[in-house]
């Protein structure tokens, strides 16, 4: 089970050097997953999937391996992404 507080930690990280442009909040957490919601104007000329990229990168530099599953946009600064762990 990935632990909860693992995950908020890096989101702390990436919030500290990321915000205002994308802001990450903990949506779920369970064996097989993590969703978190990003929420920001973004730098759409860097492409969107990047900033997405740098929070899995994050997972994996502190022992989660995880692939981008699925990105659902919910408005228009707002993305609900999934990661699913790689021991999946």
């Amino acid at each position: 089970m990935i632990d909860p507080s693992k995950v908020i930690r890096i989101i702390d990280v990436y919030n500290k050097f990321r915000s205002p442009e994308a802001v990450a909040s903990l949506v779920k957490v369970n064996e097989e997953t993590i969703q978190i919601s990003f929420k920001g104007s973004f730098c759409f000329t860097c492409g969107l999937n990047e900033w997405f990229e740098d929070f899995r990168l994050l997972l994996e530099e502190n022992g989660i391996n995880s692939k981008i599953h699925s990105i659902k946009q919910i408005d228009v600064d707002e993305f609900l992404v999934t990661f699913k762990t790689n021991d999946s």
